[in-house]
């Protein structure tokens, strides 16, 4: 599943690497629970569940790691989000739900993995909405029954807790002190300020990040870093490419300032790319309507998901497939 979004591909470019994503999680836990995990063992897993043939969930990333002195494996799911959704508990529910059903879960002995689920929001407003099953079910009127009542229903329906780093809640000064790894803490604050911000305040926020940008730059890799930044800021801010060229030489180094450019040039390339793909998917899905009828949401979902190799051996198969399920089989 490709990434769909400018913030899909800072976040995963990021948090995708278990030495940023490490810290952000033992960072959030209790301190007990953090301490009971053994975080050398912390390895990326599978995003994506296959429902059946016209359903994929996909979460934003998930990570194994096993529980100290046990056989226990717990698994983290993390999302991320700029937008709020009422109903988000109940999303990530259905990611650990799909989890649990995968095959290879269930044949390990029985055995189910503890899964947390994590949620990293850079909205404009901060996160108001339900962290519980049951903060969503007093909303919908739980809470106007009688309290005994309301606790046995409530105990009568699934429990979970969704953590939340809330970045609108915070911050810069309180976002760049985050006990993070300098690339994480850079990705966060771009997230939470940058998007949609015009070239002077874009500008601004760099300058006043210039000394962790410079500390990014400097470590192993930083130099891929500074490129996931400037593609970034390529996307969601209207900063001339030249100009945000400019400035990064003056901030950072001319070798930045450079390879800034050279992102810019591969971004154009890929939209051209991305340009072909949407035109296949609309041809699929339009012919797919003519032949079965109307594609459900879920098949449609899947085409926009999909990339050209699929898009192309599906239109080879359209003609032989007797329905659209065979189709994307």
């Amino acid at each position: 599943m490709g990434m769909t979004n400018p913030h899909d591909a800072l976040f995963r470019g990021v948090f995708a690497d278990p030495t940023n994503a490490g810290p952000l999680l033992r960072m959030l836990l209790p301190g007990r629970v953090a301490e009971a995990f053994d975080w050398a063992t912390l390895r990326q897993g599978p995003t994506s569940t296959v429902e059946s043939v016209l359903t994929t969930k996909v979460r934003d990333l998930l990570f194994c790691v096993r529980v100290l002195g046990t056989v226990l494996q717990a698994e983290f799911q993390l999302e991320h989000k700029s937008w709020r959704e009422l109903l988000t508990i109940v999303q990530v529910l259905g990611y650990t739900s799909a989890r649990w059903r995968q095959a290879d879960i269930a044949a390990a002995a029985g055995l189910l993995p503890i899964v947390v689920s994590v949620l990293i929001h850079h909205g404009d407003e901060p996160w108001r909405l339900p962290r519980t099953i049951r903060e969503l079910l007093d909303a919908a009127g739980l809470a106007v029954l009688d309290p005994d009542l309301a606790d046995a229903l409530a105990a009568l329906t699934v429990g979970m807790t969704l953590l939340v780093l809330d970045l609108a809640a915070m911050s810069e000064a309180e976002i760049a002190a985050l006990p993070l790894p300098p690339v994480a803490r850079l990705a966060l604050l771009a997230l939470q300020f940058l998007r949609g911000a015009d070239s002077e305040a874009v500008l601004a926020a760099l300058w006043r990040w210039q000394s962790l940008v410079v500390e990014v730059y400097g470590a192993p890799g930083g130099a891929l870093a500074c490129e996931a930044l400037g593609s970034y800021i390529v996307e969601v801010t209207d900063l001339p490419v030249q100009r945000l060229r400019d400035e990064m030489t003056r901030l950072v180094d001319p070798r930045a300032g450079e390879e800034i450019m050279s992102t810019a040039e591969r971004l154009r390339a890929e939209g051209r790319t991305e340009g072909k793909i949407e035109g296949k998917q609309q041809s699929l899905l339009r012919l797919a309507t003519q032949r079965f009828g109307k594609v459900p949401e879920a098949a449609r979902q899947r085409v926009s998901a999909a990339s050209e190799a699929d898009l192309d051996r599906w239109m080879d198969r359209l003609l032989a497939a007797r329905s659209i399920a065979e189709l994307l089989a």
